[in-house]
C-alpha cells in the first residue's frame, strides 16, 4: 500500500493539531472553551457523582435484591464514565479520588445518612438506598440546569444526557420503592 505525500501531510497536520489541543485540555473540550459556569458545574458534579458511586458500591454487600443490584450497577457504570469525561475536560489525572466531605450540594447525603445506609441490610438498605438515590438524582438534575444552555456543545450534551438518564432512573426507583414490602 502506497501512501501519498498529501496523505502524510494531512496526518502530520492532524497530529500536530491533536498534540497542541492536548496542551490546552484543562480549559477546553473538543467543542471549545469551558465557561466559568461550565467549570463550576464540572467541579461540583464530579464529587456529587462520587457519592452516587459510593452508594452503589454499598449495594453489593448490603442487599441481595436483584433489581437494586442491577440499578446500582447501571448507576456505577454510567457515572464512572461521566466522571472520567468531566475530569478529562478539567485536566485532572486521578478522576476517582474527589472527596465530597464538606459539600452541601443538592441531593448529597449527610455523613449520618451515609452511615445509616452503610449499616443497613436487605429490605432496610433497599428502602434507604432508593430514597437516598432519588433525592441524590433530583439534586443532580437541579444542578445540571445551570449548564443546559451552555455554549459548549459537549457540556450541553452531557447535561441533557444526565437529565434524561437520571429522570428515567428516578421513575424506576419510585416504582421499586412502591413495590417494597411493608
Amino acid at each position: 500500500m502506497k501512501i501519498s505525500a498529501k496523505a502524510i501531510a494531512t496526518i502530520g497536520l492532524s497530529l500536530s493539531l491533536l498534540l497542541s489541543g492536548c496542551a490546552n485540555q484543562s480549559s477546553e473540550t473538543a467543542s471549545g472553551e469551558l465557561s466559568s459556569v461550565d467549570e463550576m458545574f464540572l467541579e461540583m458534579m464530579i464529587p456529587h457523582h462520587d457519592q452516587a458511586l459510593e452508594m452503589s458500591h454499598l449495594a453489593e454487600k448490603n442487599t441481595s435484591n436483584p433489581e437494586i443490584l442491577a440499578l446500582a450497577k447501571a448507576i456505577d457504570e454510567e457515572q464512572h464514565k461521566e466522571i472520567d469525561l468531566m475530569s478529562s475536560w478539567l485536566g485532572e489525572k486521578d478522576s476517582h479520588s474527589h472527596g465530597h466531605e464538606g459539600h452541601t450540594m443538592d441531593g448529597m447525603l449527610t455523613p449520618e445518612q451515609m452511615t445509616a445506609l452503610e449499616q443497613a441490610k436487605d429490605g432496610e438498605f433497599d428502602r434507604l438506598f432508593l430514597e437516598g438515590m432519588i433525592l441524590h438524582h433530583e439534586g443532580a438534575i437541579e444542578m445540571t440546569q445551570m449548564v443546559v444552555g451552555s455554549n459548549n456543545q459537549e457540556v450541553k450534551e452531557l447535561a441533557d444526557s444526565i437529565i434524561k438518564s437520571q429522570t428515567a432512573q428516578i421513575e424506576q426507583m419510585k416504582q421499586l420503592l412502591a413495590s417494597l414490602p411493608g
